[in-house]
C-alpha cells in the first residue's frame, strides 16, 4: 500500500486484517475511479517458491491542464476521478493526458512467510505542477515518478509480523510494521506503526493513514475484536498520529488521536444491530 495499491482496502478501523495489504498481482478493474487502473499487458509467472510479475500500461486519463499561451507550455494542475463529463470545461479535461506506467514484482515464498520486491514507474505526457501553497511544498512535480518497496509477512511465536519499506524518486522513505495476534479464540489484537517522511510521495498509494495518501505522518494504531458470545461482540481501535508538515486541512504541524468503540448484537443470521462511540 505504500508504493502502489489499486484494489479495495479499509483505512483506520477495528478490522484487524485491514492493515495487511494483500491481493493478486493481476485482477480485473471493478471500481468506478476514472484514473486508478491500468490498461495494457501483464504477466505473472510462478515456479516453486519464486513468483515474478511484470506489467506495461498506457491510457488516456482526465486531468485539468493549465496553459501558458505566451510560453506555449501546459501542465497538470489536478487529476479528475469522477468520470463525469457534463460541462464544456469537463469535456476539455476528458482524456487530456496520456499516462504510461510499467513495473513489476519479485516475490519469494517460505514455509512461514514471504518477501517481495516491488517497483513502478509512471510517465505523463504533460508535467505535474501544483499551486504554490504550503501543503503542496512536497507535492509530485514533473513528467515522471517512481517508487520501489520491499514487503514481507511471517508467522512467528509472538504472532503474524508484517511490514513494508518504500522509497520514492527522491529517495524519501515511508515504512509501516504491524503485528496480528490471537490472544484467545475470543480475542484478536493488532498493532501497526507507521513512519512516513513529509517529503515521501506515491501516485496511487493506499495505506493505514489519516491522510488520503502515504506520506507526512507518523502514527500508532491499536485494534481489537472481542467475541464473548456468538451473538455479542465488542470491537474498537485507538490511533495516535502526527503530521510533520501542514496539510490541506491544517495550517501547521498536527498531533491528534482517534478512538472508536462498537458493540454488535446479532440475534439471528438475518439481523444485526450495532452502536458505536467515536471521537477525534
Amino acid at each position: 500500500g505504500l508504493a502502489h495499491w489499486q484494489g479495495y482496502a479499509f483505512g483506520r478501523s477495528s478490522n484487524i486484517l485491514s492493515g495487511y495489504r494483500q491481493g493478486n498481482f493481476i485482477q480485473a478493474q471493478t471500481g468506478t475511479d476514472e484514473n486508478r487502473f491500468q490498461r495494457g499487458l501483464a504477466i505473472n509467472l510462478k515456479k516453486r517458491n519464486t513468483e515474478f510479475g511484470f506489467f506495461l500500461s498506457r491510457l488516456k486519463i482526465d486531468a485539468n491542464l493549465v496553459t501558458d499561451t505566451l510560453a506555449k507550455k501546459s501542465w497538470i494542475s489536478s487529476f479528475l476521478l469522477s468520470g463525469i463529463h457534463r460541462s464544456e470545461s469537463e469535456m476539455l479535461d476528458k482524456d487530456a493526458v496520456t499516462k504510461t506506467s510499467f513495473g513489476g514484482r519479485l516475490k519469494m515464498h517460505f514455509n512461514k512467510g514471504s518477501i517481495g520486491l516491488n517497483f513502478i514507474q509512471t510517465h505523463f505526457s504533460s508535467p505535474i505542477q501544483k499551486r504554490k501553497l504550503p501543503y503542496n511544498r512536497y507535492a509530485i512535480e514533473g513528467n515522471e515518478w517512481r517508487n520501489a518497496s520491499i514487503d514481507g509477512g511471517f508467522t512467528t511465536k509472538i504472532g503474524f509480523l508484517f511490514g513494508e519499506f518504500s522509497i520514492d524518486k527522491n529517495t524519501d522513505y515511508a515504512m509501516n510494521v504491524g503485528l496480528l495476534k490471537s490472544i484467545d479464540p475470543k480475542l484478536d489484537l493488532s498493532i501497526i506503526y507507521r513512519n512516513m517522511a513529509a517529503q515521501y510521495r506515491a501516485l496511487e498509494s493506499n495505506c493505514i493513514s489519516r491522510n488520503s495518501e502515504a506520506g507526512n505522518e507518523t502514527g500508532l494504531l491499536f485494534s481489537f475484536n472481542l467475541h464473548p458470545q456468538p451473538k455479542h461482540s465488542i470491537e474498537g481501535f485507538a490511533d495516535i498520529y502526527q503530521n510533520h508538515w501542514p496539510t490541506f486541512t491544517s495550517d501547521r504541524n498536527e498531533i491528534g488521536s482517534l478512538y472508536s468503540l462498537q458493540y454488535n448484537w446479532k440475534p439471528n443470521k438475518k439481523t444485526e444491530f450495532y452502536t458505536r462511540f467515536q471521537i477525534e
